[in-house]
């Protein structure tokens, strides 16, 4: 038997389910298990305190192949933001926390070498009782799909993985100026330039995520009022509940944030395609041309 090297991320949430399967394949080198019975005690003595009530002979993990020690440690941030998010974005119930993750190496013997931890915003969950399920009736082909081509995207484009962690942040943590926080840095990345950014902001995110232009001013609203409620909160500002933007955001949190999942994975899909059209001038279409949108 040869040397195999394993990047092992264990979902902390207590129950997982699969729509009936026991495992998933994200792509020919990662996959989501169960964890063998050969491998649990190294990953249980390898997690941080504060999980070890978490990691479970029945726990889910998340598997990637590697070539080698640095292989593992380099495919680190891009299998757990892409993996994250992914997941999250084809879920009924969750968010997924991956809050440690090891790098271990297989031949006679099954041995951790090397482990990480991920700051996860898990402070308004109870990891002993959180669920996290996918989508009843979740297409598994376009899941996988989902997967490569955000993959794709981040290694086109490294800037990308501050995008989906600030998106991962936001569907855990608590604080609702925090989470306002996170996905407004998240979606900011999306809009090129400076000038006049609260503006564009509700504009080309209208324009991304809705092709109806009778519902399009609704979508508009809702990011207007998302980046008007993070300024607020970023220069220091009383957020009054009776305010319009404030109250708007409060009230749809979930969906903006739903909606913003969307946002960041057309970008993303976009720039795995490798298109000659600069991402700044494919907005512009949207807008001037009425030019259709890459996926529906």
């Amino acid at each position: 038997m040869g040397t195999a090297f394993h990047l092992i991320f264990p979902v902390l949430n207590r129950k997982v389910t699969l729509c009936g399967l026991s495992s998933l394949k994200l792509d020919a080198e990662t996959d989501l298990r169960t964890v063998p019975d050969g491998h649990y005690g190294a990953i249980l003595n390898a997690a941080p305190e504060q999980y070890r009530d978490s990691v479970l002979t029945t726990s889910k993990c998340l598997y990637t192949k590697a070539d080698s020690h640095d292989d593992a440690k380099k495919k680190v941030s891009l299998v757990h933001e892409v993996a994250r998010h992914t997941l999250n974005f084809h879920s009924e119930k969750g968010p997924v926390f991956f809050s440690f993750g090891v790098v271990a190496k297989e031949a006679r013997k099954f041995r951790v070498i090397d482990k990480f931890t991920f700051a996860q915003g898990t402070d308004r969950y109870n990891l002993s009782s959180t669920s996290f399920s996918l989508k009843s009736g979740t297409n598994f082909d376009e899941l996988a799909t989902h997967y490569a081509a955000i993959a794709s995207a981040v290694r086109r484009n490294p800037k990308a993985l501050l995008t989906l962690n600030r998106l991962n942040l936001f569907f855990a943590k608590e604080s609702f100026e925090d989470r306002v926080i996170d996905l407004t840095i998240a979606l900011e990345s999306l809009i090129p330039g400076q000038t006049e950014l609260a503006y564009r902001f509700a504009l080309y995110m209208s324009f991304i995520l809705e092709p109806d232009p009778e519902k399009r001013s609704n979508t508009f609203s809702l990011f207007k009022a998302l980046y008007s409620t993070r300024s607020k909160i970023v220069h220091g500002g009383a957020l009054r509940a009776d305010e319009d933007s404030v109250r708007k955001v409060q009230d749809n949190l979930e969906e903006v944030g739903r909606l913003g999942s969307s946002a960041i994975a057309y970008y993303l899909f976009y720039h795995s395609q490798n298109r000659e059209l600069p991402w700044e001038n494919h907005l512009q279409d949207l807008v001037i041309k009425s030019a259709a949108r890459i996926v529906d």
